[in-house]
């Protein structure tokens, strides 16, 4: 197959009013009014700008009605970036055999909005989330070059499509004699981007050959591909495990801090493609993605295997070997739904406790509660005191947590300083009720810490529920996620409050699928 030549390359390009606006935008000395001129010239643009600029990207309290007012907030170089979103949505719309546009586009989307989650979790990167979302958004914008360029060969790109990005970007050497990051040096110039973007479309894959200052920005947009492909991936378990790995090495989370990030990205990566218009599927929940990761557990395996292999070995004492596999399975099933840091049930095991309760409930009625709570400012307990004392905090908010529950419900940590609740027969006021004894009682504990000082640490908590019996079939997991939604939303009201308080949700779930099908 001949190799594609960077002369022939068919590049995409910007609609020329989003064009004009990009090119004033990049220019400091511009004033706002020129700006908004060149905007309000177009009437689709100035309707998908106001549409951006009131997302909860940008939002920033008051809507905003005007093209005037919305420039104006921005200035040149967010308005420039939004620009740029919306140009990267327009800039093709098909004429490329069999390749997926709208599956590109939302994985897309999953980049942009993890490289956005990093930069607001990363601080010390200093790369501005919506630059972050921007150049998510951009870097693996040559793939469309490729497939505008030999559209007979993306039905071969296509096959790969659930791949690791590397295996895919392998693929495209080998298929197009190039890479998507090749043709960065043609989409910077076509584009006009300065190098804060520039750089990372070249280096996200090698973050150490981009230029020092653009560094971080570039090991952004590498381990935000890392989770952006545990959302696409076929093989979970080797996506989560790069992405626990990368974010590890990179950026110092632990797993269970991976997880709980990967769990939100589902979520936003939803709510972001609504707000700004992008046409996106199902995202699986992070349940889901430790399932199927679980399932090829290697340890499990080989554990397995050596008690099989003793088994063969000395028949004469199948008794005695039989005995140690079932200890063993005990053993697993135990260390399978058990954190490890506070011996509180695991996610996997809330995952299990919720599908029983709703099935339960759909068939025989009742209510159940669902809490979402989150430690206050964690993340400042481990940079002032450091790791070990962060543990010892999850440790009593853990206890006081499974102490203060009321019987029959399930205390669980969901991941990092996270923790869920599942409180079966309470649902409103008497629900909340609950959940404000579980609030105190963390609030109650007092720690030594490290300088001598005793401190106490408050949690806040976001509470959803749901009515039974139900009619008709019912998928307990897409209930489960719209009920982790709908406590999710809550425990933000929580934070956005003040934090160190109960949020319930306005209204009962229901049993409608927590995702609709996607349109064909």
């Amino acid at each position: 197959m001949q190799p594609l030549q960077a002369s022939t390359l068919r590049l995409p390009s910007p609609p020329q009013a989003l064009a004009r606006v990009i090119q004033a935008a990049s220019d400091p000395s511009v004033p706002v009014s020129s700006l908004a001129r060149a905007v309000s010239s177009d009437a689709g643009l100035s309707v998908q700008l106001l549409r951006m600029v009131n997302s909860s990207m940008y939002s920033r309290g008051a809507r905003i009605a005007t093209v005037d007012r919305a420039v104006a907030m921005l200035g040149n170089r967010s308005l420039r970036n939004l620009a740029l979103c919306v140009a990267v949505q327009n800039c093709v719309r098909g004429g490329m055999g069999e390749f997926d546009l709208e599956g590109f586009w939302e994985d897309s989307l999953r980049r942009a909005v993890a490289a956005r989650m990093l930069a607001e979790h990363f601080s010390a990167a200093d790369v501005d989330p919506i630059e972050a979302f921007t150049f998510g958004l951009l870097q693996d914008l040559g793939v469309v070059a490729l497939m505008q360029t030999a559209p007979e060969r993306a039905e071969q790109w296509m096959a790969v499509r659930g791949r690791m990005a590397e295996d895919r970007r392998r693929l495209e050497a080998e298929c197009f004699g190039m890479t998507h990051d090749d043709v960065a040096d043609a989409l910077i110039q076509a584009w006009a981007l300065p190098p804060e973007l520039a750089a990372p479309m070249r280096h996200h894959h090698h973050p150490a050959r981009a230029p020092a200052e653009h560094r971080s920005r570039c090991m952004l947009a590498g381990q935000a591909e890392l989770m952006a492909q545990v959302l696409r991936c076929d093989d979970k378990r080797a996506a989560l495990g790069a992405a626990r790995a990368g974010l590890g090495r990179e950026i110092g989370m632990e797993a269970d801090a991976v997880d709980g990030l990967l769990a939100t990205l589902s979520t936003r990566v939803d709510e972001v493609g609504k707000e700004l218009g992008f046409r996106v599927g199902r995202q699986p929940p992070m349940e889901e993605i430790l399932a199927a990761a679980n399932a090829g557990l290697v340890e499990l395996n080989l554990t397995y295997e050596e008690v099989v292999r003793r088994l063969e070995r000395a028949l004469a004492d199948t008794e005695a070997l039989s005995k140690e596999l079932a200890a063993r399975n005990r053993e697993l099933e135990q260390l399978s739904v058990t954190d490890t840091l506070t011996g509180l049930p695991n996610r996997r095991a809330l995952s299990g406790r919720l599908n029983y309760e709703l099935t339960r409930l759909a068939r025989d009625g009742g209510s159940i509660t669902f809490v979402m709570g989150d430690l206050d400012k964690f993340k400042s307990v481990n940079d002032t005191w450091g790791h070990d004392f962060g543990d010892v905090v999850l440790r009593a908010a853990a206890g006081a947590l499974r102490t203060a529950a009321v019987e029959g419900a399930l205390v669980c940590r969901v991941g990092g300083e996270e923790f869920g609740v599942v409180i079966p027969g309470r649902h409103g006021a008497e629900a909340l009720a609950a959940v404000e004894c579980l609030r105190e009682a963390v609030a109650a504990v007092e720690l030594p810490c490290p300088d001598g000082a005793s401190r106490s640490f408050t949690v806040s908590l976001g509470a959803a529920w749901i009515l039974g019996p139900t009619q008709g079939a019912v998928d307990p997991d897409a209930v489960a996620v719209q009920l982790y939604r709908a406590a999710d939303r809550a425990l933000y009201e929580a934070k956005r409050q003040g934090r160190n308080r109960v949020c319930g949700a306005a209204e009962p779930s229901t049993w409608a699928p927590a995702i609709p099908p996607r349109a064909a």
